[in-house]
């Protein structure tokens, strides 16, 4: 018999029903078939010896009494009042033995942990052994995939199998590539962390771009002559591996003239062409240093950073262009160094951070007060203007490298093709004679831009801004502080826009004045939106002041 409840033989089932235990019931922890005929068990039904046991395990004290030790000399004996002797191996004075009569009952505990080892080496007599670069690497390629940095040369057996199902499955892309070998499609494998899937995806996306915008031609392509003088930046020399550097001059941009004089589109495909070119260069360095160059430099300039780069059109350029450089231009950037960048720099950063990916926010390096010292670590002197602290000059001399580089400028407004850029406003209202409309913004802490586009229908309509003095409660304009003087505005002729930098939080009020004109309302289309610093960049760029190396006023 298992000696389990259902399982009891007659005889142990009078044991059970024996009266020795009534006076115990009420302080047991329970007192069901299941729980006595353990005990029972223990004591392979002796009912002397289970009483026993039971009224000891019962007493009241036992449960705040700390219990009695048994002198040493016994334990053996007082054990089997716990454990049932069968049950308690021989070195422990119960019954128990292995198969083989072993008293210690070893055969269920192991002696050692089995260990597969990775390496093994031979020390010399009165020699070291060195984990050093050579033997560390040796040791990578032991390691799984994520450690590797995938590229030729240094690849594991993973990625070598990724990378060959990978060129299988793009057989009937592979001729019309503009690169087939194993350095173009590492770049996609990189990208997604060698998911074959989303490799295989976004290879196959950039295919069809390719075939949209004629890349292969784009080379050749001239954008139109206001885009050529206007649109800053430019090819200007290599870093110390031989990688191409480009300069991109933010700040001296007039975005809105651009935006104006030409269209989104061409202004996004010429930067499209920079890049193509960049991947050119990059193979005519490969050539010429006789090694693989896969990556470039960009720098940016910030000095002239304002509001009137965080026009709402010319950030969606930004955003647009950063997009399509992800998605169709992967693994292909070493370092962005941003050099003088204004306090904005946070507000501005934080608009188009959602469109890099971790990996390319990553190589975003902020050179402080110092910068022309800094950007020596990263690009030779030679190879950098004398404009940004290095000693390289143009043929005639002159330090800002004209010809290679382009510092952009004020359009002219003979170049406009349009009084206005199309803009689709979130909100419309209408304003009452002799009344005003004001629209409230909670600004919670200082920096953020409070950023507006408007637009009237018909007729003009007065605008400024205000901050509150009292927070939860409509104001009179007499009553709050005023933070731009509110002036009337031919919004119904050329739609309005502009931001300020709020230097302190609270609320601020848009304040739509109608109240000079007594006999229209006024309709009123409008945008309006908070922007946030970024705060590792607003970080950075404070640690800099702090330091005193004071990124550019």
């Amino acid at each position: 018999m298992t000696e389990q409840v259902g399982d009891l033989s007659p005889l142990q089932e009078k044991t059970l029903a024996q009266e020795n235990f009534q006076d115990l019931l009420s302080v047991l922890p329970s007192s069901d078939d299941y729980f006595l005929p353990m005990r029972l068990q223990a004591q392979s039904f002796d009912l002397q010896k289970s009483e026993d046991m039971l009224q000891k395990a019962s007493l009241p004290e036992s449960l705040w009494s700390p219990p009695p030790i048994a002198p040493t000399g016994n334990w053996k004996q007082e054990m089997p009042n716990f454990i049932s002797p069968d049950q308690i191996p021989m070195e422990f004075g119960g019954t128990m033995t292995d198969p083989d009569g072993n008293p210690k009952s070893t055969g269920g505990v192991p002696r050692r942990l089995r260990v597969q080892y990775e390496h093994t080496a031979t020390m010399g007599r009165g020699s070291t052994l060195q984990l050093g670069a050579h033997e560390h690497h040796e040791w990578q390629s032991q390691a799984p995939t994520g450690t590797m940095s995938g590229r030729v040369g240094d690849l594991s057996s993973q990625q070598q199998e990724a990378l060959a199902r990978f060129r299988g499955n793009l057989q009937d892309l592979l001729p019309t590539m503009p690169k087939a070998d194993d350095y173009f499609l590492l770049r996609w494998l990189r990208a997604q962390n060698f998911d074959l899937k989303k490799s295989e995806d976004m290879l196959r996306k950039h295919m069809e771009f390719r075939k949209q915008q004629d890349l292969d031609n784009i080379l050749t392509w001239q954008a139109s002559e206001v885009v050529q003088l206007y649109d800053s930046g430019g090819l200007c020399g290599y870093d110390y591996e031989g990688c191409p550097v480009w300069f991109d001059l933010v700040g001296a941009l007039d975005p809105k003239g651009l935006l104006l004089s030409a269209s989104k589109q061409e202004l996004i495909r010429k930067r499209i062409k920079a890049f193509e070119l960049l991947l050119k260069e990059c193979e005519l360095q490969s050539q010429k240093l006789g090694r693989k160059i896969e990556t470039a430099v960009i720098v940016f300039d910030l000095e002239g950073l304002s509001l009137k780069h965080l026009w709402k059109p010319a950030v969606e350029v930004y955003q647009q262009y950063f997009a399509l450089v992800e998605a169709n231009y992967p693994e292909t950037i070493k370092h962005l160094l941003v050099v003088r960048a204004p306090r904005l720099f946070p507000v501005a950063f934080n608009l188009v951070k959602s469109f890099l990916t971790e990996v390319t926010q990553k190589k975003i390096v902020i050179l402080g007060g110092n910068w022309k010292q800094e950007i020596s670590k990263f690009i030779s002197p030679d190879q950098i203007p004398m404009e940004y602290g290095g000693t390289m000059t143009d043929p005639d001399g002159n330090p800002k490298c004209l010809t290679k580089i382009n510092y952009g400028g004020e359009v002219p407004k003979s170049y406009y093709l349009h009084n206005q850029v199309r803009v689709q406003y979130e909100h419309t209202a209408t304003v009452g004679r002799g009344s005003s409309l004001q629209v409230d913004n909670e600004i919670l802490f200082p920096g953020c831009v409070l950023r507006w586009q408007f637009a009237s229908d018909g007729a003009d309509i007065g605008f400024g801004v205000f901050l509150k003095t009292k927070q939860g409660e409509r104001q009179r304009v007499g009553d709050m502080t005023e933070v731009l003087s509110s002036q009337r505005y031919n919004a119904h002729m050329v739609p309005e826009d502009g931001s300020l930098t709020c230097h302190e939080p609270g609320v601020y009020v848009l304040r739509f004045d109608n109240t000079y004109s007594l006999i229209h309302a006024k309709k009123v289309s409008y945008t309006v939106e908070v922007l946030l610093p970024d705060k590792a960049s607003e970080e950075k760029i404070h640690g800099l002041e702090t330091t005193g190396s004071s990124p550019a006023q």
